[in-house]
């Protein structure tokens, strides 16, 4: 009878517990026992290798997903390393599991070998589902930053266009900074101001048209790069806007 041995250097503590769930509810009542710290054996029959394989399955790309998406969150930006990022990345991670992708690169490794580290196979070995996981965290985080823009670009034009405020007191001049990586500075007559990111200049046009500006002054940081950009700013504002480049 087969001895495997499963090996976690990350998670050692809940590795044999988690297994031995796993293992039951697979159908196989071989009991897993401790030869370390993070390093379990069990004894396996050749009749239960396909369960046993299913198990190694579930567990790298069930039970560990939420340890390895947690750490993928370090790949963030601080601001967006939250809770509700977290949360976002495993529902999204969750539908990208690949179980039966990684039922067949584990069932190739055990034909040849009786030990695994789990986090080592997952990472290298089943890179398309640790990949899927770190899409799945860049893209809970882009949602969040994408919310919070969105949420700043409102918050400027309540303020800008309500209805307390007297036609007299409409921003005369709204100034643009554009940076060259994609992220910008709006600022009206009053000093109120709003950072966004619009690799495309998707959202800075209808903004300034919700503005209403008399003037608008773009300050192009980007060398150059935003030339698209200002064609269709001057389409709207016409005279009413000047654009200042910086040299390349």
């Amino acid at each position: 009878m087969p001895r495997y041995t499963v090996v976690s250097c990350d998670y050692p503590e809940a590795l044999r517990d988690t297994l031995t769930y796993r293992l039951r509810r697979n159908g196989i009542t071989a009991e897993p026992f401790s030869s370390g710290k993070g390093r379990v054996k069990v004894d396996i029959e050749p009749r239960d290798f396909a369960a046993f394989v299913k198990t190694l399955a579930e567990l790298m790309t069930s039970d560990l997903m939420v340890f390895e998406t947690a750490r993928l969150m370090c790949l963030l930006p601080r601001e967006l390393r939250t809770e509700g990022v977290l949360a976002r990345a495993l529902r999204l991670a969750d539908r990208s599991r690949l179980t039966d992708f990684a039922a067949e690169r584990i069932a190739e490794h055990l034909s040849e070998h009786t030990l695994i580290t789990a986090e080592g196979f997952l990472r290298f070995r089943l890179q398309p589902v640790a990949e899927a996981w770190a899409l799945a965290v860049e893209t809970a985080g882009e949602e969040l930053m994408e919310s919070r823009e969105y949420s700043a670009v409102m918050e400027l034009i309540k303020l800008i266009s309500d209805e307390d405020i007297a036609d007299n007191c409409r921003p005369h001049t709204v100034r643009v900074i554009l940076n060259a990586d994609g992220t910008g500075v709006v600022t009206d007559s009053e000093e109120r101001r709003v950072e966004y990111r619009d690799e495309e200049g998707g959202s800075i046009v209808p903004l300034l048209i919700a503005l209403a500006p008399d003037a608008v002054e773009v300050y192009d940081l980007a060398e150059g790069g935003n030339a698209e950009l200002h064609e269709r700013i001057r389409l709207i504002f016409g005279e009413r806007v000047r654009i200042f480049v910086k040299n390349l």
